[in-house]
């Protein structure tokens, strides 16, 4: 039996985009597997692959994405392997948190691999020491199947700390324009003024409140402009089973081959 890697590709990523991240990752295991990119929306409303105004919502494509992947697992006859990156790494949790509430039966995945993951657990990291978790939360309950959760520890969308005031804007930070970086970079902090005044009434005593707040805007450059939510995982940052150093697609190439 072969194996089929299906990919859950991130906002705004084009279907079979020959520069993304995953793509990349499949390209390192050439035709060892069978390729499918998941057919979904990879929407965040106007932020999509065709620059839509009236793109779907997050849920919407979380949704999709669902529906989607059930049916694109049932259509392979080989063994399935999952790899999600940034949105595509909260549609398969999706799928797996249905599959632990009973849905989806049918559908037998044989592992997973996810890159910066907005639903990571804390602690749950493969080949680098973890920090914080998932902007978004901990993920709940999965299946018991083999998972590689890939995370660099300065990457605010996946490993956030617990006491980030950027949990409360989790939506806009993953919905910002790409085509004019600082003006929203200073529509963010202005925001995050406004919330530090508004709470300093209630915790101006407590000195995680104010440290939390002092980090806050070192987490969003890192986000929007220094590449640690997408090129620093073409970096060899982490270490393989064997301890080499190893770039974050290499390592999740690895994590796949062992379950071809």
């Amino acid at each position: 039996m072969g194996t089929t890697v299906i990919t859950a590709r991130g906002t705004g990523a084009h279907r079979w985009d020959p520069n993304s991240l995953l793509t990349g990752v499949v390209h390192l295991l050439g035709d060892l597997v069978e390729w499918v990119d998941l057919d979904y929306d990879a929407s965040i409303a106007v932020f999509n692959p065709f620059g839509r105004v009236d793109g779907v919502s997050e849920e919407v494509s979380r949704q999709h994405g669902v529906a989607n992947l059930a049916r694109a697992i049932r259509e392979t006859p080989h063994r399935v392997v999952l790899a999600g990156y940034s949105l595509g790494a909260l549609v398969v949790s999706d799928f797996l948190a249905a599959q632990a509430r009973g849905e989806f039966a049918d559908c037998e995945v044989s592992a997973v691999v996810l890159i910066a993951n907005p639903a990571r657990v804390p602690g749950v990291s493969y080949g680098l020491p973890s920090f914080g978790y998932g902007l978004d939360g901990t993920h709940p309950r999965w299946p018991a199947v083999p998972t590689y959760e890939i995370a660099n520890p300065v990457d605010m969308i996946t490993s956030a700390p617990a006491n980030s005031p950027w949990r409360q804007f989790a939506d806009q930070i993953r919905a910002f324009s790409l085509g004019d970086v600082p003006s929203w970079m200073h529509h963010m902090l202005d925001q995050l003024d406004g919330a530090e005044r508004r709470q300093a009434l209630d915790q101006w005593w407590e000195p995680t409140f104010w440290q939390s707040y002092a980090e806050a805007p070192v987490w969003l450059r890192g986000y929007l402009s220094d590449g640690q939510h997408t090129v620093a995982y073409s970096q060899p940052h982490w270490c393989d089973d064997s301890g080499r150093k190893v770039t974050g697609i290499e390592l999740a190439a690895s994590a796949i081959s062992h379950h071809l």
